[in-house]
């Protein structure tokens, strides 16, 4: 069993881990397991295979040095689900870190959320927000005791292949595949959108280095919603492509001086193109 660089990934089955697996520089590199909710899996021949937790702790006793990526979360602004989102983004995050307490950790990569940096007030006190800012302290209170390199990565929406949530751009791509009807209701609405593809680069960069950060990612733009279906419409009927409507991101104004800012202008039309090969 070869188990000389290991990573372990929370929330291996969700819209990012589900990605990281198709990246064969990662693949190729670490021995790869990872849990989603009560399952823990191996990837096998770039496939998830279920294996039981004995298994997961061989793995993990094993190893002689091992990565965390932490992706599992749970969102939601609705008060109802305010206990599966503490159990999801806090409880979780404890009990994960109690599991690796005293194992050789050489990185660890928290993926949080954009919306903690929000000027709403609304937003800032969520349940997810709060449960968000909290397993951060926890975290980073834990790499400090125990002298391990951690990187907290903010990031917002995130779009790719592969992807079955129902967020906007996979709901606009199902609908056109459907012959169904345009579903974005609030057409003039502006998001802030990023490859999933730059996401996953950047998360192997970071394995890399032996030192702790904080990096937001954000895309220099918002684009309008409206225009973005526009436009995967023209495409997907073979027609001259409409133009995706967009205007400068002001997000920099909000950030805290502790987090590096990592602007990006990449090109959406070849991001988004490719969802409707």
């Amino acid at each position: 069993m070869d188990t000389k660089s290991l990573l372990f990934i929370s929330g291996i089955t969700g819209f990012i881990g589900t990605s990281l697996l198709m990246n064969n520089k990662i693949t190729n590199k670490f021995e790869i397991i990872g849990c989603s909710s009560s399952r823990n899996y191996k990837l096998t021949e770039e496939k998830l295979v279920e294996i039981s937790s004995e298994k997961m702790e061989k793995y993990l006793n094993q190893a002689n040095e091992i990565r965390l990526l932490h992706l599992a979360t749970f969102f939601s602004m609705d008060k109802e689900d305010d206990e599966k989102v503490n159990a999801a983004n806090l409880t979780f995050g404890i009990n994960l870190l109690e599991k690796l307490q005293n194992l050789p950790i050489k990185k660890i990569i928290y993926i949080n959320t954009i919306f903690t940096l929000s000027g709403e007030k609304e937003i800032l006190n969520s349940k997810y927000v709060h449960t968000k800012k909290s397993f951060s302290k926890k975290l980073d209170s834990f790499c400090k005791t125990n002298h391990i390199n951690y990187d907290e990565i903010f990031i917002g929406n995130t779009f790719g292949k592969n992807d079955n949530r129902k967020k906007i751009i996979p709901l606009i791509i199902q609908s056109l595949k459907n012959g169904e009807k345009n579903p974005v209701i609030n057409q003039d609405t502006y998001i802030n959108f990023t490859d999933v593809g730059i996401i996953i680069n950047f998360i192997d960069d970071c394995f890399e280095h032996n030192s702790s950060e904080k990096y937001i990612i954000y895309s220099k733009y918002q684009y309008n919603l409206g225009s973005i279906y526009t436009y995967l419409e023209s495409v997907h009927n073979k027609r001259a492509p409409a133009q995706i409507k967009s205007k400068h991101n002001e997000i920099k104004e909000n950030i805290p001086p502790d987090i590096k800012l990592l602007e990006l202008d990449f090109d959406i039309y070849s991001s988004l193109i490719k969802l409707i090969d």
